[in-house]
Formats: C-alpha cells, sequence, structure tokens
C-alpha cells in the first residue's frame, strides 16, 4: 500500500499529469461536483523522483472542472483536498495507466443499476438521464410471446367438392341424412366413417 496523507493544497500549485491520455467528459464532471460536491480527493504527486512537484496522478479531468468553479468562486475553490503521495516515474505512470484501465473494464449489473437509478429524487449530477431508465427497462422487460393464429382451422379444407346427379329416392334419404349435423361436410364425414359397418344401411 502506498503511504501518503490527505491535506488541500491550493488549487494554482496543482499541475494535471503531463501524458494524461484520459479524455473526461467535462460537463458531466461539472455537474456532478455542483449537485454532489467534492467527494473524493485528488491524488497527487509530490515530485521528489521526477521534478514535477504537484502533480496529478488521479482526478486530471476534476482538476479541469474545478478550474471553471475556481473562476465563479475563488474563495470556495481556493483549495482542492489531496491524498499526497511521493513516487518515480514508473510508479506514477503505472498508477494513472491503472485508474483509467480499471474503470474501462468496469461493468454493471443491470437489474441493481436499474433499482439504484430508481430510488434517487432526481438524475441530476449522476450522469445518467431518463433515457437511461427506458433503455434499461427495455432491455430488461419480458420478451413477448408471439401471438397465436385465431384463425381457426377447417378440417374439411382438404375436401374435394364434387356434384352428383342422386334419384329423387336417394336425394330424399341424403337430405333427412344431412339435417342432423350443422354441415353438409359433418353428415359426409358421419356417413364415410360408418358405410363399411352398414349402420346406416345404404
Amino acid at each position: 500500500m502506498l503511504k501518503g496523507h490527505t491535506q488541500p493544497l491550493p488549487i494554482g500549485d496543482l499541475r494535471t499529469y503531463h501524458r494524461n491520455a484520459r479524455k473526461g467528459d467535462g460537463n458531466a464532471i461539472l455537474a456532478s461536483i455542483r449537485t454532489n460536491g467534492l467527494y473524493k480527493p485528488l491524488l497527487v504527486n509530490t515530485g521528489t523522483h521526477t521534478g514535477r512537484p504537484n502533480e496529478i496522478l488521479a482526478g486530471n479531468n476534476v482538476y479541469e472542472a474545478l478550474q471553471t468553479l475556481r473562476h465563479e468562486n475563488p474563495q470556495q475553490w481556493a483549495e482542492v483536498p489531496c491524498y499526497i503521495i511521493d513516487v518515480d516515474e514508473d510508479t506514477a505512470a503505472r498508477i494513472v495507466l491503472a485508474d483509467n484501465k480499471t474503470s474501462d473494464l468496469a461493468g454493471y449489473n443491470d437489474e441493481a443499476l436499474l433499482d439504484l437509478l430508481q430510488t434517487v429524487d432526481s438524475l441530476e449530477g449522476t450522469g445518467f438521464t431518463d433515457t437511461d431508465i427506458d433503455e434499461l427497462e427495455a432491455l430488461l422487460a419480458p420478451d413477448e410471446p408471439e401471438p397465436e393464429d385465431e384463425t381457426p382451422s377447417n378440417p374439411y379444407e382438404d375436401f374435394i367438392t364434387v356434384r352428383l346427379n342422386l334419384p329423387p329416392v336417394l336425394a330424399q334419404q341424403w337430405l333427412m341424412h344431412s339435417n342432423g349435423f350443422d354441415t353438409a361436410e359433418e353428415a359426409l364425414e358421419y356417413l364415410l366413417d360408418h358405410a363399411a359397418t352398414g349402420s346406416e344401411g345404404y
């Protein structure tokens, strides 16, 4: 564990890391500080081994946002809370790289994130928006089953229509038989199913 101590330093005495590759969202950081305050110190290297005093290793983009606030209220932001360490060039570079990359590698538990977003009174200063909530809700919504085809199947759709010229007596028997069914197709189906047994007498 790196040995260090927390101490406020004049904001004018600080300098950004000379090879900082991280580009932050200045507007989001500024909104966060305005709403929530500065809730963690900057990590500052004393510079005994590097020759660059009071160089910020973690919090460079926060420092840039603080410069804006300093112009608005010089007295409030005359000093900044810092955690001060004293490391060599290689260690300083590793800290900068690790601080940025470990943030990139992080992810979210979507269910827990949505629950957390829905507990705050306002999203102001969080970096999140209502659109983020909408997208999470859509992502976590259960898949809706595809609607079933409500068109009733026709059990007689494969039947072939055949026209017959029947003698009057046979035609009369057919009419008497079919009157006992809802459709002529059902009457014919019943007739065909029972023709082999001769139960209808045809």
